[in-house]
């Protein structure tokens, strides 16, 4: 599946162009519903899975109407609200995560972290990712130094 999202980034025509879209932001939520499940696990209260898992249903349903091929005013304004919904609950998604993100790792785990606002929305789960990923090093860093 990776291999085909790959060949449509380069430019060969592997799949539809549209739905190589819908693919790769399928494959984003995928890895968001994961970061979620993780989040439940520390904050059992969180409810950003919810929002992930509305906006993989849209998209879902966006496929569903795509994919019927007719032209009507009912497909056409399903797709539309579908693709909406999609937008919205994925925003509010990124942004329920961001403040789970950062309640946890400001109160149960003290690590002073601060998320931006604009990074989150125009590159929110590769954000998320950068500072996940310092944090891990920075505690296996710090398990290193007790060991030693």
């Amino acid at each position: 599946m990776m291999a085909i999202v790959l060949l449509s980034f380069l430019g060969w025509s592997v799949i539809p162009p549209a739905l190589g879209r819908v693919v790769t932001s399928i494959l984003f939520k995928l890895w968001a519903v994961y970061l979620c499940l993780w989040i439940r696990e520390v904050r059992p209260r969180a409810t950003s899975l919810y929002w992930v898992c509305g906006s993989l249903m849209c998209d879902l349903a966006m496929i569903f109407f795509k994919q019927t091929g007719d032209q009507t005013a009912f497909v056409a304004f399903g797709t539309l609200i579908s693709s909406l919904l999609s937008l919205v609950s994925q925003i509010a998604a990124v942004f329920i995560i961001r403040d789970e993100l950062v309640r946890h790792y400001n109160e149960a785990e003290p690590r002073r972290l601060t998320l931006s606002g604009g990074m989150t929305f125009f590159f929110s789960y590769l954000y998320f990712q950068f500072h996940l990923r310092n944090i891990a090093e920075a505690k296996r860093h710090e398990t290193k130094t007790l060991v030693s």
